[in-house]
């Protein structure tokens, strides 16, 4: 099972619509089944999915030790343990409790069902974060084309690296997303700083436009509301260079 968490701790950077679009994107290129995680309080990519939240049967379940099921979405293929603000009830816990930190990745672990996990995660570095670091293998950061977006980024690799260093070995980064991007000079600016940066591990970027917030007013993907427009088939371009990644690292660890 593929385990992705979506990590950006500066908020208006598009984390959660870039989950909720890449669900449909990866799901269509896979034909496997998604699990999204949305471990945000805001509730964001739960809000995207579900018209109502089952407020006794969210993700808050996993950090109490009690049963849960994931909840259908629209889509058939993919299901969303949804987050509420009760989420963030569980903090004062976590710090005089490290061991909830890894009740995440022991639930995937036991998970046989799904192809991929895709976990959303809250705009800073807390918990939550940590949690969804431990449980994935794979680490996507997106980048908002604009001012100070980029020194934001080296504190979010920076743990990235220590989580790997000291508790999760297999956790790397699959790459830097530029989102919310336009043809103003600055965006240009910032997207080159990122290709330069992080060279090999900038990935396709996502345009500033309407049609994504008139989709998620419906509840649905650009890709399912706007199918033919630029943005939807700049996610599509997303998908499949991250796929052909973790193909990449998958083939070139198996010839290692």
């Amino acid at each position: 099972m593929i385990k992705i968490a979506v990590v950006q701790s500066k908020g208006g950077s598009s984390r959660s619509t870039t989950c909720f679009n890449l669900s449909t994107a990866l799901q269509r290129q896979t034909n496997g089944r998604l699990l999204m995680v949305d471990l945000d309080e805001q509730g964001s990519l739960s809000s995207s999915f579900l018209a109502t939240i089952p407020t006794d049967n969210t993700v808050l379940n996993i950090f109490e030790g009690k049963p849960v099921t994931p909840t259908p979405t629209y889509s058939s293929m993919i299901d969303i343990l949804p987050a509420t603000r009760e989420l963030g009830t569980i903090t004062a816990k976590a710090n005089a409790d490290f061991e909830i930190m890894y009740r995440l990745a022991d639930f995937l672990d036991g998970q046989t069902t799904y192809d991929m996990v895709i976990i959303d995660t809250p705009p800073s570095i807390g918990h939550f974060t940590m949690s969804a670091l431990v449980a994935a293998e794979w680490v996507l950061v997106p980048v908002s084309t604009q001012i100070y977006s980029v020194q934001v980024l080296d504190d979010v690799l920076d743990v990235m690296m220590k989580v790997k260093k000291r508790i999760n070995s297999k956790l790397r980064l699959l790459g830097v997303i530029p989102s919310i991007t336009d043809r103003t000079v600055v965006s240009r600016q910032i997207q080159n700083e990122l290709t330069s940066k992080f060279n090999g591990h900038t990935l396709p970027s996502i345009s500033r436009t309407v049609k994504i917030e008139e989709s998620h007013i419906h509840r649905k993907t650009v890709l399912d509301h706007f199918p033919s427009s630029v943005v939807a088939i700049e996610y599509i371009t997303l998908a499949s260079a991250i796929l052909e990644r973790i193909k990449k690292d998958t083939e070139g660890k198996a010839n290692g």
